[in-house]
């Protein structure tokens, strides 16, 4: 069975807490990312800012000199690389979350979004499943 290891990103872009919201957002756009992992300074996962989240900008334009931390959802989701697709989908479905980091021990090591997921079960020829009983 395929784990979140053989779908993930690792070229993993993440932002540390104290980054500039503007500088997010054009991270975001540039790299074609709807998310980024809030990494503190001792290398721990400590939130995930996305475009969701930026949109609140709209509503109070004048914090637009903020920094990540008071925009990033602080309760992440994640996955452990060794967990297997399954539990990938199933965390995608039971949170309505488009990406999830994934973890070795306490540190990020690539990121996996519904689309990773989608393209890899593309992949798989119907032939190559089991036989059902």
């Amino acid at each position: 069975m395929l784990k979140a290891k053989d779908i993930m990103s690792a070229n993993v872009v993440s932002v540390d807490p104290d980054t500039p919201i503007t500088t997010a957002l054009q991270l975001m756009l540039d790299r074609h990312q709807s998310g980024l992992p809030v990494i503190d300074r001792q290398g721990h996962l400590v939130g995930i800012v996305s475009e969701f989240d930026v949109l609140d900008l709209i509503w109070d334009f004048d914090r637009i000199n903020s920094e990540v931390y008071q925009y990033m959802t602080h309760q992440v989701h994640t996955v452990d690389e060794t967990d297997d697709l399954t539990c990938v989908a199933e965390r995608f479905r039971l949170f309505g979350i488009h990406r999830l980091p994934v973890l070795r021990g306490n540190r990020v090591v690539g990121i996996v979004d519904r689309h990773d997921l989608l393209a890899r079960l593309s992949q798989i020829k119907p032939e190559a499943l089991p036989a059902e009983a």
